[in-house]
């Protein structure tokens, strides 16, 4: 980290030279004008750097900001890294596993030096599996290779990016940087976790999620706030960015298959997540999150911020909507009915007030959480088959058949309520229960 502008310097000019070298050996290219070009982009090559760089320590700053909240995470890669013989803690000078229990239970977390090697090893670690899949040769990411080059050059030679021999290299790299510097150096451990896909897998699945809610575009939105708003509340912006991602890609993982089109998926989901947003309202909660940052955020910046938690439904809807040929505001209309008539959203609610230390509960409990989704997305597309239009009708005919089985489902969630301090064990009742119910 402490010499990347260096070696990102480096890596751009070594780049260029072979990006201009087929150019010149077909004689499109004379040598003083390859020199001259070459110097012309001095500054182009510095602002793409400092770019990088402006990202790179962003990134430490955001994973300092929960370095306590993550040490578990930490430590678990760490003994990953180690497993595959990547990593030699000592080398490194990073805390052995009884070090990192400690600073656990002292309510701390790793140090910013500490964390910079744990972010360069979570980059070369992605990096390695990324260009070992065949994701690199995605046509989409031809709009991010061209990218990494001055706009100089693939202007002048605009099908020289896609003949580069180190194309894969570069897609590879410049992929690895955007999802550690945006969702954070544990994001790819922590999805593997969850879902037993590979980092390969979790990548593609974090450039659906990014490109889905505009996650890229929601930060660049943020940055401009540079010595204009307090840094600490700037840092607490980026981070609701890489806990949405935390919480959205798994969907990506779990329903898009390794063959789907990447723009069409993205444009598919991506109307999908605006459909919802323009039919939002905002709720209490909504309005002090809002009304809080009021005087520091611009107020469309602030809405859009706010809104991700409650977006985080859209891809279900997208999805029903799609299979259904219906519109998007028509199937969210009947999947927030649902939600409410059957207690799911009163579950949610109640799982995102339990604060879990364990890792394998905070599992179990994304599992619940997954499990109440795949309940609701089920009667709705079942709902949908028999051509429910009118939401509120359509529910209302579903739960008055079921109107015995519907009241003893929310006195069970009653009686769970009031039975004192929550737990994942009484979810997964709840949940069973619901279950049952359908």
């Amino acid at each position: 980290v402490d010499n990347s502008a260096g070696v990102d310097t480096s890596d751009h000019e070594v780049n260029l030279k072979i990006l201009l070298a087929g150019p010149r050996v077909r004689g499109e290219l004379s040598e003083d004008a390859r020199n001259a070009l070459l110097a012309a982009m001095t500054d182009d090559v510095a602002h793409l750097v400092l770019a990088d760089n402006y990202n790179q320590t962003l990134a430490l700053s955001v994973a300092e900001a929960s370095a306590a909240r993550d040490i578990d995470a930490d430590a678990r890669f760490f003994r990953d890294l180690e497993t595959k013989g990547k990593l030699d803690r000592a080398v490194e000078f990073l805390p052995p596993d009884a070090a990192m229990r400690t600073l656990a239970h002292d309510g701390k977390g790793l140090t910013r030096p500490e964390l910079a090697v744990l972010l360069a090893y979570a980059k070369l670690d992605l990096d390695a599996e990324i260009l070992a899949s065949d994701l690199p040769d995605d046509p989409a990411f031809a709009s991010v290779l061209s990218g990494y080059f001055p706009r100089r050059a693939t202007k002048a030679f605009p099908r020289e990016p896609q003949r580069h021999r180190l194309r894969r290299e570069i897609v590879s790299t410049l992929l690895a940087n955007r999802i550690v510097n945006l969702a954070g150096p544990v994001f790819v451990l922590r999805m593997r976790e969850l879902s037993g896909a590979s980092g390969a897998e979790v990548a593609r699945a974090f450039v659906l999620a990014d490109g889905a809610f505009g996650l890229s575009a929601l930060k660049s939105r943020i940055d401009v706030l540079d010595g204009k708003i307090d840094a600490g509340l700037q840092i607490r912006l980026y981070g609701e960015i890489a806990g949405h991602l935390q919480l959205v890609t798994p969907w990506f993982l779990a329903h898009l298959p390794a063959g789907t089109d990447l723009g069409a998926a993205i444009a598919l989901y991506r109307a999908g997540v605006e459909a919802l947003r323009a039919g939002l309202t905002e709720n209490d909660e909504d309005q002090a999150r809002i009304e809080s940052l009021a005087g520091h955020v611009p107020d469309d910046l602030a809405r859009d911020w706010v809104s991700l938690r409650r977006l985080a439904l859209a891809p279900d809807i997208a999805l029903l909507a799609h299979e259904a040929s219906a519109a998007p505001d028509t199937v969210a209309a009947l999947y927030f009915a649902l939600g409410a008539r059957l207690g799911l959203d009163r579950l949610r609610m109640l799982a995102a007030k339990l604060t879990l230390p364990e890792h394998w509960d905070r599992l179990a409990l994304r599992r619940l959480l997954e499990s109440l989704s795949a309940t609701q997305r089920g009667l709705a597309r079942i709902l949908l088959k028999e051509g429910a239009h009118d939401a509120p009708a359509a529910v209302d005919a579903w739960a008055a058949a079921r109107a015995a089985s519907l009241e003893r489902t929310r006195a069970f969630l009653s009686a769970m309520e009031s039975s004192g301090e929550l737990s994942i064990a009484k979810l997964m009742l709840a949940s069973s229960q619901i279950q049952t119910l359908i």
